[in-house]
């Protein structure tokens, strides 16, 4: 799944969450003025449309490399060492989004509990933003976990075993 657009969705329909005054502007031109589930229903069926169709290539080409990779019984083949680059930096991005969610996250809870220390125009706001960085937690989680799945890694060596040497030799 992939989480730039499946957090599109999420945020949109976040946006249900509180009040939303009318602003001066759409009282003096009623034609500016968009209900807001309009606008959150333009932007989640935009999302989801993105997403069957990410998820539709993903699965094709996913399920093809896959097959080249476990076709191969040398593990050192090039189609092996592209997937495990392809898994490498999919960890390495996931990662790093969910270092940064978790960060945004954590800052969030601090805005919902004191709002005027840490600069938050409301709770409501905090708690929209709570709820996106939970979502793209979970989303790279189930990211990570699929394709550690996939057992594509490279076997990396024991380091207690490269320190003394090769198993069974005696220095």
């Amino acid at each position: 799944m992939s989480t730039p657009t499946s957090s599109a969705v999420v945020s949109a329909l976040v946006q249900l969450i509180g009040s939303h005054p009318r602003t001066p502007l759409s009282q003096v031109v009623p034609d500016l003025t968009v209900p807001l589930r309009d606008t959150v229903a333009r932007n989640a069926v935009l999302g989801a449309l993105i997403i069957v169709t990410g998820l539709g290539l993903l699965v094709v080409h996913l399920r093809r490399g896959v097959s080249l990779v476990s076709n191969d019984v040398e593990t050192s083949s090039p189609a092996r060492r592209v997937a495990q680059s392809y898994v490498l930096a999919v960890l390495f991005v996931a990662v790093v989004v969910a270092a940064i969610a978790a960060i945004l996250f954590i800052y969030s809870i601090f805005e919902i509990a004191s709002p005027s220390v840490f600069g938050s125009t409301s709770r409501t706001a905090a708690a929209r933003t709570v709820i996106d960085a939970f979502y793209v937690l979970l989303a790279s989680g189930a990211i990570v976990y699929s394709h550690v799945r996939l057992r594509l890694l490279p076997s990396w060596p024991n380091r207690r075993e490269s320190a003394a040497g090769p198993a069974g030799s005696t220095l």
